[in-house]
C-alpha cells in the first residue's frame, strides 16, 4: 500500500506579514471504499515559526499524511488547506478529531447514495466546501484567532491533491491567499 507524504513547499510570495511566516497544513484523505478509513492530520514544524521566507528553495517536510491510500485514486479523494499562523495556532491537534468525523459523515452520505468514484465534480465541490467551512468555523470561533486561511478570489481554500504523478511526486498544489503564494508538493511512497 502506498502512504501520501507532504514532502516540500515554496514560498513564492509571502503574505506581507512583518517578519518570517509560520505555515501550517490541514490534509484530508477519504477512502471511498471505507469512509471510516479516512484521515485528517494537521503538518506544522517549530522551527517554521516565523521564519519561513520568500525564495527559490524549498522547505522539507517529508510527513506522513496517510498512511495506506486506497489502492485506486478513483476511490480517493484528497483535500489540503493551508493556514498562516500569527500569535498561536488557532486550530490544535485536538480539535481534528471533530473534523474528521463531520467529513466521514459527509463522505458516508454520498458513498451511501451510490457515488462510485471521486470524479463526480459535485461529490469534490460539496467535500472542498464542506472542508472549508470546518476550518473557517474553527478559525472564527477561536478565542484570540488570528490566523489567516489561505484563500483568495478564483482561488478555493481547500484544494484537490490529484493522485497520480511520475518518479512518485504529484502535480503541485499552489495555495494564494492576500499577496501569498504557496507552492506544496506531495508524493507517494510505498
Amino acid at each position: 500500500m502506498a502512504k501520501l507524504i507532504l514532502k516540500r513547499f515554496q514560498c513564492v510570495e509571502d503574505t506581507g506579514e512583518v517578519g518570517g511566516e509560520s505555515p501550517y497544513f490541514i490534509t484530508w484523505v477519504g477512502n471511498l471504499n471505507d469512509p471510516s478509513a479516512s484521515t485528517l492530520v494537521l503538518t506544522a514544524k517549530a522551527y517554521w515559526n516565523n521564519n519561513v521566507d520568500k525564495g527559490p528553495g524549498a522547505w522539507p517536510v517529508d510527513h506522513v499524511v496517510c498512511a495506506t491510500l486506497p489502492p485506486s485514486p478513483a476511490k480517493t479523494l484528497a483535500l489540503a488547506v493551508m493556514v498562516e499562523k500569527d500569535e498561536g495556532r488557532d486550530i490544535l491537534s485536538a480539535e481534528l478529531g471533530t473534523m474528521k468525523t463531520n467529513l466521514r459523515n459527509v463522505l458516508q452520505t454520498w458513498v451511501s447514495s451510490g457515488i462510485l468514484d471521486s470524479s463526480n465534480a459535485n461529490f469534490v465541490n460539496t467535500l472542498k466546501n464542506t472542508f472549508e467551512s470546518l476550518v473557517k468555523t474553527r478559525l472564527q470561533s477561536s478565542v484570540g484567532a488570528d490566523d489567516d486561511l489561505m484563500e483568495e478570489d478564483n482561488w478555493r481554500a481547500a484544494r484537490r491533491i490529484a493522485l497520480t504523478g511520475q518518479n512518485e511526486e504529484l502535480a503541485i498544489v499552489t495555495f494564494k491567499g492576500g499577496t501569498g503564494q504557496y507552492n506544496v508538493r506531495y508524493g507517494q511512497a510505498a
